[in-house]
């Protein structure tokens, strides 16, 4: 293993751009978390505001990191699987019998 910097030959410009990123995303989640009290992740009334609007928008932004990571996670589910757990059971209910969860198990 070599010492000192690296040639800009040799670099690898998407790995310097993963750095980057990952590095301002620390530097982010750290500022948020240093500047932010800990009631205030769990409790809206913690920012000193009882304004209805601030409930209406944290619920609202909840709602949607929840939607939008159920979204990420649905595409690589359904790669894999045919139905959501809820449903798999709900069809096993409705109709009487044992249905194939996987792909490629169907007979």
């Amino acid at each position: 293993m070599r010492s000192g910097a690296t040639k800009q030959n040799e670099r690898i410009t998407n790995l310097d751009t993963v750095r980057g990123i990952a590095t301002l995303g620390i530097l982010v989640m750290n500022a948020v978390n240093f500047a932010i009290s800990d009631p205030a992740y769990f409790n809206l009334d913690a920012g000193g505001s009882n304004n209805s609007f601030d409930w209406v928008v944290g619920v609202a932004l909840f709602i949607l990191c929840v939607w939008c990571i159920q979204l990420m996670w649905s595409k690589s589910w359904l790669t894999h699987f045919l139905f959501g757990p809820a449903e798999w059971v709900w069809r096993i209910m409705t109709y009487r019998k044992y249905q194939p969860l996987r792909r490629g198990s169907q007979k």
